[in-house]
């Protein structure tokens, strides 16, 4: 079948992921070599491997011996070439983690040319810094990411505690004059390099599954979360290592949904005792369980906001049957979620 021409800037894109492709595979390779298990000419191959040699990507291991001609440079990859920045916001404080990132091509298509890459970190630096309300946070995440960027930088991850919007997010929600938080475009034209957004929530969900090794699975993770200084809760929902989204991306808000024709979920669940709790749970439980059907669901919350997951799951058993009654599990490590799910996102997004 005759190949397609394509315009001299996705070719080249074409042979740098060929040729990435073959590096990946961690063992040292020569540009003969490469010319000879890609077909793409030595003069190409010699490019491509300089420009990757300069940027960091690829490491020289001089020159080898070769059974005919003369001796060959040999390279390999540079695991430690890419970095990631994270940020977590969070009330009071921005957890901040810096991260070497490494990627493996595991497929590559050559009907669309875009490479299949399963990437992973290392987290080389974890901080926790004051987050002062009054000031800009335009300003205040200009200067965490530029304390730590460098040439190595291809990715930053901000996770925000709101409904991501184009620029930014949205906060307080609940209020008919919701405000709007815009950084992104600033961030962007200063740094030129991917900027990820992503809510805690969703990003908590993706980190729980990660940890829990569901990130692949077939089934859907509901992460629900009671913790934070307002009375109000909200969940994040993943399924086969994605972020399961709703218009505008609002899914997830909970605590709006109406209890009665006068209260939300949200004002009745943190005015009642325990048990009135269990009940009011069970219930949203059963509309969640029978709206996208979760294997797992998360109820994270501080050690004082009692929750009895036995209690929950007995009233479920009245509403549902058995096989849509979700595993229930009480967690209050919402930030370690958090954090796990924005390094995640952070290093699988920036190839």
């Amino acid at each position: 079948m005759k190949q397609k021409v394509g315009v001299p800037n996705t070719i080249k894109k074409i042979n740098e992921a060929l040729i990435r492709e073959k590096f990946m595979k961690k063992e040292p390779l020569s540009c003969a070599i490469i010319v000879a298990e890609t077909g793409i000419s030595i003069t190409t191959v010699r490019t491509i491997v300089n420009e990757m040699l300069n940027r960091g990507e690829l490491i020289s291991l001089g020159l080898g011996d070769t059974s005919i001609g003369r001796p060959s440079e040999f390279f390999i990859i540079n695991d430690d070439c890419y970095q990631g920045i994270s940020i977590c916001i969070c009330d009071g404080y921005f957890y901040v983690l810096t991260m070497n990132i490494h990627a493996r091509i595991i497929e590559f298509t050559k009907v669309t040319y875009n490479p299949k890459v399963t990437c992973n970190s290392n987290i080389t630096n974890s901080q926790n810094i004051i987050y002062n309300t009054g000031e800009n946070l335009e300003y205040q995440l200009t200067e965490i990411i530029e304390s730590r960027f460098d040439e190595k930088t291809r990715a930053i991850g901000i996770g925000v505690p709101g409904v991501v919007s184009d620029n930014g997010f949205i906060q307080n929600i609940r209020e008919k004059n919701d405000e709007r938080v815009d950084f992104v475009t600033a961030l962007q034209e200063k740094f030129s390099v991917p900027i990820i957004l992503e809510n805690d929530l969703n990003a908590s969900a993706l980190g729980f599954a990660k940890a829990a090794g569901t990130d692949k699975d077939n089934s859907t993770l509901a992460f629900i979360n009671f913790i934070g200084p307002c009375k109000y809760f909200a969940a994040g929902f993943a399924g086969q290592g994605e972020i399961i989204r709703g218009m505008g991306n609002y899914a997830g808000e909970l605590g709006l949904m109406p209890y009665d024709a006068r209260h939300d979920f949200s004002e009745v669940l943190f005015d009642s005792d325990e048990a009135k709790r269990s009940e009011i749970l069970a219930r949203l439980l059963s509309w969640v369980c029978c709206t996208i059907n979760p294997k797992q669901v998360v109820l994270c919350a501080d050690a004082d906001f009692k929750i009895n997951s036995r209690k929950i799951n007995k009233l479920l058993a009245h509403h549902l049957p058995g096989k849509m009654i979700p595993k229930l599990l009480v967690s209050n490590d919402y930030e370690q979620f958090y954090m796990e799910g924005m390094a995640l996102l952070t290093c699988t997004q920036f190839y």
